[in-house]
This record gives C-alpha cells, sequence and structure tokens, in this order.
C-alpha cells in the first residue's frame, strides 16, 4: 500500500512539473505585446519595398488584444485595404499611436519605477489634491441626517403614536424649507437671465499658432496654455470630447475615461499645463518643447475621429 502511495506522489510530482511552463516562455504582457505590434507593422510599412501584408497582420494581431476594435488601428487596416494602399496615411496614424504609447526614456518593459514617478509628479500638482478624501456632505444631507436621528430619538421615547405626530410637524418643517428654497433659486434664475455678450467662436489653429508666437518671444509660459487650450478646442471641435471651460484638470479626465487612446494622451498633456500654470516655476524652452509634443499628440487623436468620420 505505501509503495502505491509512493508512485501516485512521483507521478503527481512529474505531471505538476509537466504543467508548469518554463520561465522563458512566460507570456508577454498585453500592454507590451500591443507595443511591439505597432512599431513591427511600422517597420513592415517602412521597408523598401513596403511589406503591406506583414503590416496588415500585426495590426490585425493587436485589434484582437484591444477590444473592440476601433480606433485609430480601425483606420490603419482600411488604409492598407486600399487599392492601391495608402501608405502614407497608415504610417502617421501608426506613428501617433506609438508616440502615445511610448515608454519613458530609459524604461523596459515591466520597469514602472518611471512611470510612477510621473503619475507622482501628475498628483502633486494642485488640481489633484485631496483625491483621498471623502468627499463632504451637503448641508441638505446634513439636515436629512439629523432628521433621521431625531425621528428615531422620538419614537424611542414617544413611541408610535407620538413619534406620528412629530414625525408629521418634521415633515411639514421640512416641505415649508424645500418650498422656500425652491423659491429663492427661482427668483436667482431670474436674475441670471440677462443677456449675455456673444462670444467670439473659438478655433483650435488660431490657438496653435498664437502658442507659437508666445514661444518665439520667450513667453514659453502663456505658450503652454494656448497649445493646451488648441488641443481641448480640437477635441471639442471634432467631437471627440465635449468641454466645458470651468471644468477642473480632475473632471477633465474623469469624462474622457471611457476612451482609453484618449487618456493616454491627454493626461501627460495636462500635466504639463498644470505644472507650467499653476506650480508657480519658471518654464523654460524645453519644459515647452515636452508640453507641445504632449498637445500635439491629444491633436493627432481628434484628428483622427475627423478623419474616421
Amino acid at each position: 500500500m505505501s509503495r502505491r502511495r509512493a508512485l501516485a506522489a512521483l507521478l503527481l510530482a512529474v505531471l505538476l512539473g509537466a504543467a508548469r511552463p518554463p520561465a522563458a516562455l512566460a507570456a508577454t504582457p498585453d500592454a507590451v505585446a500591443y507595443v511591439q505590434l505597432v512599431d513591427a507593422a511600422v517597420a513592415h510599412l517602412q521597408a523598401a519595398p513596403p511589406e503591406v501584408d506583414a503590416a496588415l497582420a500585426a495590426v490585425a494581431s493587436a485589434r484582437r488584444l484591444a477590444p473592440p476594435p476601433g480606433g485609430l488601428l480601425g483606420l490603419v487596416t482600411a488604409d492598407l485595404a486600399r487599392v492601391p494602399p495608402d501608405v502614407d496615411d497608415a504610417l502617421t496614424r501608426l506613428r501617433a499611436v506609438a508616440a502615445v504609447l511610448a515608454l519613458p526614456p530609459g524604461a523596459e518593459p515591466g520597469d514602472d519605477a518611471a512611470a510612477r514617478q510621473r503619475l507622482a509628479d501628475v498628483y502633486r500638482q494642485p488640481a489633484f489634491a485631496h483625491l483621498d478624501q471623502p468627499p463632504s456632505q451637503s448641508p441638505l444631507a446634513q439636515l436629512f441626517d439629523a432628521l433621521r436621528r431625531l425621528v428615531g430619538e422620538a419614537t424611542r421615547v414617544l413611541g408610535t403614536n407620538g413619534s406620528l405626530l412629530a414625525g408629521g410637524a418634521v415633515l411639514l418643517a421640512v416641505l415649508a424649507l424645500v418650498l422656500r428654497l425652491v423659491h429663492g433659486a427661482g427668483g436667482r434664475r431670474a436674475r441670471r437671465a440677462a443677456p449675455q455678450p456673444e462670444v467670439a467662436p473659438l478655433d483650435s489653429e488660431e490657438e496653435w499658432a498664437g502658442a507659437a508666437a508666445a514661444a518665439a518671444a520667450g513667453d514659453f509660459r502663456e505658450a503652454v496654455r494656448r497649445a493646451f487650450r488648441s488641443a481641448l478646442l480640437s477635441l471639442a471641435l471634432q467631437g471627440r470630447l465635449p468641454v466645458d471651460a470651468s471644468w477642473t484638470t480632475r473632471e477633465l479626465l474623469a469624462r474622457a475615461a471611457g476612451d482609453a487612446e484618449l487618456v493616454a494622451a491627454l493626461t501627460p498633456a495636462a500635466a504639463a499645463f498644470d505644472r507650467a500654470w499653476y506650480s508657480g516655476q519658471a518654464v523654460d524652452e524645453s519644459r515647452w518643447r515636452e508640453a507641445r509634443e504632449r498637445c500635439a499628440a491629444v491633436r493627432r487623436v481628434a484628428e483622427g475621429r475627423r478623419l474616421a468620420a
């Protein structure tokens, strides 16, 4: 009997050892594989002559890693499926994707130190302060909590009948308060109904040209502001993301959260703007060039939506 148990244990150990994949064969993370496939497609299209079939295969594999298929890679597939293939347009789109997803300088796949440092820089900006603190309750919510506690205490002290009378009185008081608040809000809205002056139409290209002019004059802080403004206008005018001037950076990124491609481009651009505009630090030419490239990536994402339409 002990021999059978020993043989069974040995067989189980052999099977478990065979089922465990060697370290060298461990699967590549999807994000790393996606970037490698995009880079491979670029290399195939840069060959002489362009290797269109190989590029199409690489793009198809990349699209399978990021369902549902679409976005810029869907447009690349359409470019390469034309007769003749539009190689230049496909290369432009692929390079835009590669620029957004590029690793920080000196980083390797799996090395998250540089990425963590960049994220820490973003969350040190004033717009991201107090993210870990729970939101405070509104005064109305605090009032209802106090009323709920009062009714519970009345039920304990007065009994069911007494608590019903007390609850009715509280309900009437609450209704009177709500009516007063509604009446006051209606009066404020009426006072705000005066016609507002018309605002001149905005143009993303004019803002981009203004950013270049500010940089040429040495005002790099203003150049960063206008470049980021141009990027946001591009998103709004091309229908990629509605933008409200009253939003904070955190609110802007929250509205874009459902669009992974847009978030990948918009987050570093917003961080560059916040650092230039709110940190109080001097903005030199190198900071301007970095912000300009990040804002240009956002503009390319917006342009992709227009071309898709």
